[in-house]
């Protein structure tokens, strides 16, 4: 049985970590996709993680902890809006925009859940620390509730409405070695991607009282899990495969197909909309199409000076960071 840190939660509506944008739809499948570029921020360099909202993008850089707070109204010239953010974690794994807040978290022992108000995008401030247990890995926003996947303790449920917080955590169930490392959320059900035990279902219709409902094997290490349109859209550590699952049955998932990136080494983190699928791989951008689902296609590719850390769609367009800095691909067919 998984470990769990909860905090006692209230009746909710549920949604879903997704890419936010309308979706590409490609009129057959011999159409290419042509990936441009139109817009570049060369500092900072080695960023990890980027999440679009609005006009804005907010980016992380893993190794010192700093926030970005990125201007796209004019994507072929992204500017920054403001000094980096300071985290005083010394680094940082992951982040999700929610209205005029971002919340964090750094992956280090015990390490809180930040939230950061950014409507001032050039002063964000600290607005609270959320402590759990654990080595926090992943993080979605969901109305008030915050789901962390935790590391070795799991997963965490955070409800933000709360003041002082009310925290429940028993430490001592669990199965000895397992590892969340990203957690995603459809209807009454948390996802979680949890290394060598592949995707963990996690019942959340009561907040204060989650249920493992089954697993899910993977082939290779779960570590970044995205939910769209029904499927769930699989990475691995170190590994080239992207693995898509069917999520008609909410507490069953069924392999449909998977697909090998061959020339863009291992993928690292994916958005999805529409008909496609952006891949942040090792050595550039590839592009599927997935209309078929149980036949994903390669249609497109951009190659960077750097390894593809991750990738997000906004409107017709892909923010992708990595060694290199910020590129903006404008997407075309």
């Amino acid at each position: 049985m998984l470990r769990f840190i909860l905090v006692l939660g209230v009746l909710f509506v549920l949604g879903v970590k997704s890419s936010g944008a309308a979706g590409f739809i490609l009129p057959d499948t011999s159409t290419r996709v042509n990936l441009s570029l139109v817009g570049s921020l060369v500092e900072p360099k080695g960023l990890c993680r980027i999440v679009v909202a609005d006009q804005r993008a907010y980016a992380l850089d893993c190794s010192m902890g700093n926030m970005y707070i990125i201007g796209i109204s004019e994507l072929n010239a992204p500017v920054l809006l403001g000094p980096p953010f300071s985290t005083d974690f010394g680094r940082g794994v992951d982040l999700d925009v929610s209205e005029s807040k971002v919340y964090m978290v750094q992956g280090t022992h015990h390490g809180p859940l930040l939230v950061v108000n950014v409507s001032n995008p050039q002063v964000p401030t600290k607005e609270s620390v959320r402590g759990h247990s654990g080595q926090a890995k992943g993080v979605v926003i969901v109305d008030t509730l915050a789901f962390v996947a935790t590391g070795y303790t799991g997963l965490q449920i955070i409800n933000l409405a709360l003041s002082p917080e009310v925290l429940w955590w028993d430490g001592r169930t669990g199965a000895p070695g397992l590892t969340s490392w990203d957690v995603a959320v459809q209807g009454s059900f948390a996802y979680l991607a949890a290394d060598e035990d592949g995707i963990i279902i996690v019942d959340v219709t009561k907040p204060a009282k989650p249920q493992i409902v089954d697993s899910c094997d993977m082939p290779g290490e779960a570590r970044q899990i995205v939910i769209e349109a029904g499927y769930a859209y699989v990475t691995a550590y170190w590994g080239r495969d992207l693995q898509i699952l069917s999520l008609e049955n909410p507490t069953k998932p069924v392999f449909v197909s998977h697909f090998r990136a061959e020339e863009s080494g291992a993928i690292n983190r994916v958005d999805v909309s529409g008909d496609l699928v952006f891949c942040a791989g090792a050595r550039g951008v590839s592009v599927l199409y997935i209309a078929d689902r149980s036949d994903p296609n390669l249609v497109g590719r951009y190659n960077t000076d750097g390894e593809c850390s991750d990738v997000a769609v906004h409107d017709d367009n892909v923010l992708v960071v990595g060694e290199f800095g910020l590129i903006v691909l404008k997407v075309s067919f």
